[in-house]
């Protein structure tokens, strides 16, 4: 459970969590910036006589180079020795390749797993910790909360609903809200099934808003929105298509936050594609970009439009056979291997091992056609059971999943899966000594 409680965690009580974690493992002088203005470091401490600035990424994605620039750059300003940047995800191998460059300690997923060393069983273990040394700076603790809402579901003989906590409960169900994430999220931690509405009308979702606004003293953005409100944002794009849609539709114009200059956008894409070397893919944008490529679909109609624009040759559907196998083989050359598994293409190549396979039909159709000399036994056996050994002793499990494999993994699962017939199999096979 250590590392899913963290992942509960929102970015600031990321950062609280780290700081005191830090200080278990080692630490000194451990101390938090200040909460707006800190230009890239969330933390300053001191080890073996080095003073660092540590950036805490607490995401749902791989990060990507852009924490590790504004690591370095928060070096400079704080003037320390070194820079750290921590994640409860793996770096993507831009940033692990600019890390080293200039010197950047990167602490992911496995690493973090590592430092944990067992001592969470339950979200509601690490809020405690936390809470016992005063880095989350909750004036109620959780067993508070939980005994709060356990009181109010007794005294009501039914499931309560965040307005039931807000009108009758001890304590108002935004605190509920700040510590766990949403309201459902709580029920989840506490065993309760969670509240779905399918009978909410339109009146209901416009009043929600209107008090929210009024709460606020002005129009919320989506994001501020999703943490202060009963009911997701996505209810509302469901019901009117986007959020945009629906403030047009109550006379409200849209937040700041949509309103994105276009300058602004394509001084960001140029400025990612400056870092990859060529244009993004949609994706690469999503992972180094600060601006999500919807926003750029949205006002170009496509990625390929915006990228037919800005004059720069799109990704094309139907890339002609010879530049393929050309490409292949100068990666084969520049790597100075007998033959490239399709991890080294995805990892290094102009092109994705899927557009080989959607070609072709299967990775090793490809090689054959090419008449690679080591296309038998490309990957064998022992080298998928030698990947699967590194993937569990990295992350100290007794076995990995499909989504370690995927993770971690050097070799595609559907290889693992088309030679095992599954992961279970495979692991029957090594406990027997197969």
């Amino acid at each position: 459970m250590d590392i899913i409680a963290v992942d509960n965690l929102s970015g600031r009580q990321f950062e609280g969590f780290l700081a005191k974690l830090l200080a278990d493992i080692g630490f000194a002088n451990v101390q938090r910036t200040a909460l707006s203005g800190d230009f890239g470091g969330d933390i300053l401490a001191e080890k073996d006589g080095k003073t660092c600035v540590i950036q805490a990424k607490r995401v749902g994605r791989t990060v990507g180079v852009r924490a590790v620039q504004e690591a370095h750059a928060a070096k400079e300003y704080y003037r320390v020795n070194t820079s750290m940047v921590v994640a409860n995800r793996a770096f993507s191998i831009r940033a692990k390749e600019l890390a080293h460059r200039c010197g950047c300690v990167l602490v992911d997923r496995a690493t973090l797993e590592h430092w944990l060393g067992g001592k969470f069983a339950s979200s509601a273990d690490l809020f405690r910790y936390m809470s016992e040394k005063a880095v989350t700076r909750h004036r109620i603790s959780n067993d508070d909360l939980v005994l709060s809402y356990r009181v109010l579901r007794s005294e009501l003989g039914r499931h309560v609903r965040a307005r039931d906590m807000d009108t009758l409960g001890k304590h108002s169900s935004s605190a509920y809200r700040k510590r766990w994430g949403s309201w459902n999220r709580f029920l989840l931690e506490v065993g309760a099934p969670p509240i779905l509405r399918r009978d909410l009308t339109d009146d209901n979702l416009v009043a929600e808003y209107k008090r929210i606004q009024a709460s606020m003293g002005k129009a919320p953005t989506r994001s501020e929105f999703a943490g202060l409100s009963a009911y997701a944002p996505s209810r509302y794009e469901r019901k009117w298509g986007s959020w945009n849609k629906f403030l047009d539709s109550i006379g409200e114009a849209p937040t700041k936050r949509h309103l994105i200059p276009k300058e602004k956008l394509v001084a960001e894409f140029k400025r990612v594609r400056t870092i990859l070397g060529r244009p993004p893919t949609m994706t690469e944008m999503a992972q180094y970009g600060t601006i999500a490529p919807t926003t750029y679909r949205r006002l170009w109609d496509s990625w390929s439009q915006f990228l037919e624009e800005m004059g720069e040759v799109h990704q094309r559907k139907n890339i002609p056979e010879p530049e393929l196998v050309n490409a292949y083989l100068k990666l084969k050359k520049q790597l100075r291997k007998e033959s490239l598994t399709q991890h080294d293409m995805n990892e290094y190549g102009a092109f994705s091992s899927s557009v080989y396979e959607r070609r072709w039909g299967s990775w090793r159709k490809f090689l054959l056609s090419i008449g690679d000399k080591s296309t038998r036994g490309v990957v064998t056996d022992n080298d998928l059971k030698g990947d699967y050994l590194d993937v569990r002793n990295r992350l100290a499990k007794p076995r990995c999943s499909a989504a370690d494999i995927r993770q971690y993994g050097k070799y595609a699962l559907s290889t693992y899966l088309n030679r095992f017939g599954s992961l279970r199999r495979l692991q029957e096979m090594m406990k027997a000594g197969i």
